[in-house]
C-alpha cells in the first residue's frame, strides 16, 4: 500500500510539473490526428447499413448539442468536488465554463483541461501540490469507478468481463481513497469519497447513453449495457495520457471493448469516432454561448489571458 501511496503522490507531482510548464509534443496531436481520421474512415467504410442523406447528420448534431451540456454538467460537478478537498468553493457558474474551456483545450498540444483547472486553483491561492493531489486522488477514483461499473453493466451475461472490470477498478479506488485519507478526519475523508464515487459512477452510463444514440442514429443498434462497457474506452484512453483527450486511442479500445461484449469491432470504433466528431461540433457551438455570455455579463476582461480562476470573469476565447 506504500508503494502505491507513493506511486499516486509520485504521479501528482508529474502531473503539476507538466501542468505548470503547459508543454506537450505537438508532433503527438499530429500523430493522433492521423490515428483518428484513418480510424474514423475505415470504420465507416466497413459499417453494412451506414444511412445515407442529410438526415443522420441532424440527427448526430442534435446529440452533440445536447451531449455537451450534460457533460459540462458532469464536469462542473467533478470540479467542484475536487474543490471541495483542498476547501474551496466554487459556484455552479464558474465550474461550468472552466469545464467548457478545459474540454476545447484538451485537443491543444498542452495538458488541457488539467492546466485549467490547476490554474483556476492557483488563481485562488491554492498551493500547487494540495491541488495536483486532489486532481490526482479525482482521477484515480474516476478511472475506478468507471472501470468497475463498465463491467458491472455485463450483469449476467459475461461474467469474465465483471471479474475484468471489478478487478480494474479495485486499484485505482483504493489508491484514490488512500491518498485522500492522509491527514484527514475520518468523517471528512468519507464525506469526499461518498460525493466523488457517486459522481464519477456515472460518467459512463452518460458517455453509453450518448452512444447509444449515436449507434441509432448509424443504424448499428446495440444495446445500452453493451454500450455503457464501451464508453469506458474513454477513460482508459484519456488516463493513458499518450494524445492530446485520448484522441484516435479512445477509438480504438473502443473496438477492443466492443469485442469483449460481442459487438463487431468495427461498431464499436464507428460509434466511439462519430460521437467524436458530434461531440466536437457541439463543444464549438456551447463553447461560442459560453464565451458570449462572458462578454456581455463581464465588462471588462482581466488584465492577464490565463486560464479563469474561480470567479474571474472568462476571456472570450477558448484556453
Amino acid at each position: 500500500m506504500r508503494r502505491g501511496l507513493a506511486a499516486v503522490e509520485d504521479l501528482a507531482e508529474r502531473l503539476g510539473s507538466r501542468g505548470s510548464s503547459g508543454k506537450r509534443n505537438p508532433w503527438l496531436l499530429w500523430a493522433a490526428l492521423v490515428l483518428f481520421i484513418a480510424t474514423l474512415v475505415w470504420s465507416l467504410r466497413d459499417l453494412p447499413h451506414l444511412p445515407g442523406g442529410a438526415a443522420v447528420w441532424w440527427e448526430l448534431a442534435v446529440i452533440g448539442l445536447i451531449g455537451v451540456p450534460i457533460l459540462a454538467a458532469y464536469n462542473a460537478a467533478e470540479f467542484i468536488l475536487m474543490a471541495r478537498i483542498v476547501d474551496q468553493r466554487v459556484r455552479w457558474w464558474s465550474a461550468t465554463r472552466i469545464s467548457l474551456y478545459g474540454s476545447a483545450a484538451n485537443l491543444l498540444p498542452l495538458p488541457g483541461a488539467a492546466l485549467v483547472r490547476l490554474e483556476a486553483l492557483r488563481r485562488s491561492d491554492v498551493q500547487l501540490r494540495r491541488s495536483v493531489q486532489a486532481a490526482a486522488v479525482v482521477a484515480a477514483i474516476w478511472i475506478g469507478a468507471s472501470t468497475m461499473v463498465a463491467g458491472l453493466a455485463q450483469v449476467p451475461q459475461r461474467w469474465t468481463v465483471v471479474g475484468l472490470g471489478v478487478a480494474g477498478g479495485i486499484v485505482p479506488l483504493t489508491l484514490g481513497g488512500a491518498v485522500l485519507a492522509r491527514g484527514r478526519p475520518p468523517a471528512e475523508t468519507r464525506g469526499h469519497l461518498v460525493r466523488l464515487v457517486g459522481l464519477e459512477a456515472l460518467y459512463v452510463p452518460t458517455a453509453g447513453v450518448r452512444l447509444w444514440f449515436v449507434g441509432k442514429a448509424l443504424h448499428e443498434p446495440i444495446s445500452l449495457r453493451d454500450a455503457v462497457t464501451i464508453a469506458a474506452a474513454g477513460t482508459l484512453a484519456t488516463a493513458a495520457g499518450i494524445f492530446p483527450g485520448g484522441l484516435g486511442l479512445r477509438e480504438l479500445l473502443s473496438g477492443a471493448l466492443a469485442a469483449l461484449t460481442g459487438v463487431p469491432a468495427v461498431t464499436g470504433v464507428a460509434i466511439s469516432a462519430v460521437d467524436r466528431v458530434s461531440s466536437l461540433a457541439g463543444l464549438a457551438v456551447w463553447t461560442g454561448v459560453v464565451a458570449l455570455l462572458d462578454q456581455r455579463m463581464t465588462p471588462e476582461a482581466p488584465a492577464d489571458d490565463g486560464p479563469p480562476g474561480l470567479d474571474d470573469p472568462v476571456p472570450d476565447h477558448a484556453v
